[in-house]
């Protein structure tokens, strides 16, 4: 008998596709994604870098993506430094990133799925907003302060901190001044 055993194509998977702006909404990037190849290695000449082993476009301002090789099957793609803006109207959509021949050990990059992307995410969030339902407290006879009608404080893009109906003024979180 005889018998045919086709391989699978080489393949590049990405553990994501998503780059997610750090909690603290400072324009950094704390999310990495991982790429595994199968059906070839990354190669290793010592020097992971753009324009020999990859090519990236669309970064945002500010970032730089950067490549680190952590064995011969997997890559970690980040992002460093600080976004020069980073609001939610900052995203982008179309991050592109490029392996090279180089990158690889026998199969040229174009015949390896994935090998280029170019629908990589980056994902900034808005400032938080508060916002006031009225900016006076209204008076009643004597001086006393009407608490029957409050003034509200909501905050959008972010949440206050402790539970709901503490008092924010006597543990500290808020201060009030004349």
């Amino acid at each position: 008998d005889l018998v045919v055993d086709f391989n699978d194509a080489p393949q590049v998977t990405y553990s994501g596709s998503i780059f997610s702006e750090a909690s603290n909404n400072d324009g950094t990037v704390d999310t990495s994604i991982t790429l595994t190849v199968s059906g070839d290695v990354f190669t290793d000449d010592g020097d992971f870098g753009e324009g020999d082993e990859y090519t990236v476009a669309n970064e945002p301002a500010g970032l730089i993506l950067s490549v680190t090789r952590d064995s011969a099957t997997q890559l970690t793609l980040s992002l460093t430094n600080t976004a020069s803006a980073h609001t939610n109207a900052n995203d982008i959509g179309d991050l592109t990133f490029s392996l090279q021949n180089a990158a690889f050990g026998t199969v040229a990059a174009a015949n390896i799925t994935d090998a280029s992307r170019s629908d990589l995410l980056v994902d900034f969030d808005d400032q938080p907003v508060i916002s006031y339902s009225g900016t006076v407290f209204s008076e009643l006879s004597g001086g006393e302060i009407d608490n029957t009608d409050p003034l509200e404080i909501t905050i959008n893009g972010d949440s206050f901190s402790g539970a709901n109906g503490s008092d924010f003024v006597t543990t500290g979180k808020v201060s009030t001044n004349n």
